[in-house]
């Protein structure tokens, strides 16, 4: 689960990370592939929980032409939705919430149609994260995340290229290094499948 020793290391590297880590590549290959499975509808309502300091699934929705109505940024670092404020602070239809994703029901009362979470999900309680997203989303809304490979059980961190190259890609910016190698919960593939499933998903 995560907790306020993880808001606080998040905290120190929020200003750097919200000018900055937008531009690792890793992440950008899985926002853009997140980005594409999201329709273009004006209607739509959309999370992107863990959104960090500079949201690139937010700010991609306002690059569209077709925006959806209602966009809104969770994190549970205080700092990292300071500085979304900021550096959302001319965009419409955009709000920012401090809230765990386990706690998520608790904090919004109202429903959304999407909800996105790049490489966050198998940091925190997965079972207390997938009921507390299934409460908020419409009755056909779409929970769309991503799990790096070495977040899975059975994968080597430390040595997994892409996570060595992220690690350098955050040392080259001035960004915190990751302290911890992979997930809090390891789960293989499959076990991850039928997680969602068993969660109503």
């Amino acid at each position: 689960m995560e907790t306020s020793s993880t808001s606080a290391v998040w905290d120190l590297g929020a200003k750097k990370y919200g000018t900055q880590a937008g531009d690792i590549s890793f992440y950008n290959q899985t926002n853009a592939l997140m980005l594409d499975c999201i329709a273009k509808d004006r209607k739509l309502s959309v999370m992107d929980l863990g959104c960090g300091s500079n949201s690139q699934i937010l700010r991609g929705l306002l690059n569209r032409q077709v925006r959806p109505q209602t966009m809104l940024g969770v994190d549970i670092s205080h700092q990292m939705i300071e500085e979304s404020k900021k550096n959302f602070a001319d965009a419409k239809n955009v709000d920012f919430l401090i809230s765990s994703s386990e706690s998520l029901s608790e904090n919004i009362q109202d429903k959304f149609d999407i909800v996105t979470m790049n490489s966050a999900l198998l940091l925190t309680d997965v079972s207390q994260t997938l009921d507390a997203i299934n409460k908020i989303l419409t009755m056909n809304g779409l929970f769309i995340f991503s799990v790096p490979e070495w977040h899975l059980k059975g994968s080597k961190s430390d040595l997994h290229p892409k996570y060595q190259a992220i690690n350098c890609e955050l040392l080259r910016r001035g960004l915190p290094q990751k302290k911890q190698s992979g997930a809090n919960n390891r789960y293989f593939h499959s076990e991850i499948v039928d997680l969602v499933g068993q969660h109503g998903y």
